[in-house]
């Protein structure tokens, strides 16, 4: 059987996978990206609505369709009903921030902030020396709002050098700041694995603990993940840059249209990569299971050794703690050894098997004709 590949793309055993159910995760992808695509639609009345639709319905949405898959391709079958349990069990205490979205919000709106000032200062400087006119009509406009306040905000869209400039300083920024919210999503999607294989632990906890493997060893966990959904991450850009410039041509005077337009086409273009990213991820954990739990033992000694400086346990408590850990952990190298040992009589089982086909097929051993 080949092996899983954690770096790899289009990974061939994710592959088979979908192959079994081609028709449940088209469906499934079809709902999620009909409910996404409602909930960014209603940002074409104004573009604020998304900072309330995006958490409360797309992402569950998403976390609906992560579950789904999950379920189906361990074989234990997916309904309406199932899909719409999963959408709610979002808001549980078991899964509360899985993705971080509060967190992840911030940083992509740092991300914008910066890229919008790189683009803004890099575009007016360019502009001022190639076209006379736009010097001008940044003054125009600074006049008016100075005259008329915001009333008369809509002369800005009027003007064609001004329009360009506005939608170099939106397009560009929030291109990268929602490809970066993006990847911390299905980044932190990895978390949902984890949260569902261990035991009742308070979500800061978990959410601790994830942040902990990944900055304890970024190769295993942020670089592998990059390396195996980069596909994900383009079809992301383009389906983003395709959707504003549709924006920008059949909507020219409403450029706020633009991004309701980008976002839908980059989550539309990344659905074609989504099920391999679930599915790679299920088998990251799965393949890395031990190594999580090896994790947890050690964030959790960690955690002890803080709680030692403080007064809210006994010491009898902590050092009990610190007894039922260290038991867990033996017992996990055990399973290790047991495992290993497991599977190198098999590989001996194996061999043993080549050998006797090999002297089948070949009675006269190395006798010639």
């Amino acid at each position: 059987m080949e092996k899983f590949d954690i770096n790899r793309p289009f990974d061939k055993i994710s592959f088979s996978r979908i192959k079994k159910y081609p028709g449940q995760i088209f469906a499934l992808l079809f709902v999620f990206l009909l409910i996404a695509g409602i909930s960014i639609g209603i940002g074409l009345i104004n573009p604020s609505f998304l900072y309330l639709t995006i958490p409360l319905i797309a992402l569950p949405a998403l976390f609906s369709l992560q579950v789904s898959i999950n379920f189906l391709i361990e074989g234990r079958g997916i309904s309406n009903k199932a899909s719409f349990g999963f959408f709610l069990s979002y808001f549980s205490s078991q899964f509360k921030g899985c993705y971080r979205v509060v967190l992840t919000f911030f940083k992509s709106l740092l991300v914008y902030v910066v890229f919008s000032l790189i683009v803004a200062i890099s575009y007016y400087y360019i502009a001022i020396n190639v076209s006379p006119t736009f010097k001008e009509s940044l003054d125009q406009v600074a006049s008016l709002l100075q005259n008329d306040g915001f009333n008369s905000i809509e002369k800005l869209f009027e003007n064609n050098d001004l329009l360009l400039f506005y939608h170099f300083s939106q397009g560009i920024p929030l291109l990268f700041s929602s490809l970066y919210f993006c990847h911390n999503i299905l980044l932190n999607s990895l978390n949902v694995h984890i949260r569902s294989r261990v035991g009742s632990v308070s979500p800061s906890a978990l959410n601790s603990l994830f942040s902990f493997m990944v900055r304890s060893d970024k190769k295993l966990f942020y670089w592998s993940f990059v390396k195996r959904n980069w596909p994900g991450y383009l079809f992301y850009g383009i389906g983003f840059i395709l959707g504003y410039l549709l924006s920008f041509f059949l909507f020219p005077n409403m450029p706020t249209f633009a991004i309701c337009f980008a976002l839908f086409f980059a989550i539309f273009f990344l659905c074609f990569y989504l099920p391999f990213t679930f599915i790679s991820s299920d088998l990251f954990i799965r393949n890395n299971d031990q190594n999580i739990k090896k994790f947890f033992i050690e964030f959790s000694l960690k955690s002890l050794e803080e709680l030692k400086k403080t007064s809210i346990f006994t010491n009898e408590q902590i050092n009990e703690a610190f007894k039922n850990i260290k038991e867990v952990e033996k017992s996990l190298d055990d399973a290790k050894k047991e495992q290993n040992e497991d599977k190198e009589e098999k590989d001996s089982i194996d061999s043993k098997k080549v050998d006797n086909d090999s002297s089948n097929n070949n009675p006269n051993g190395n006798e010639k004709e």
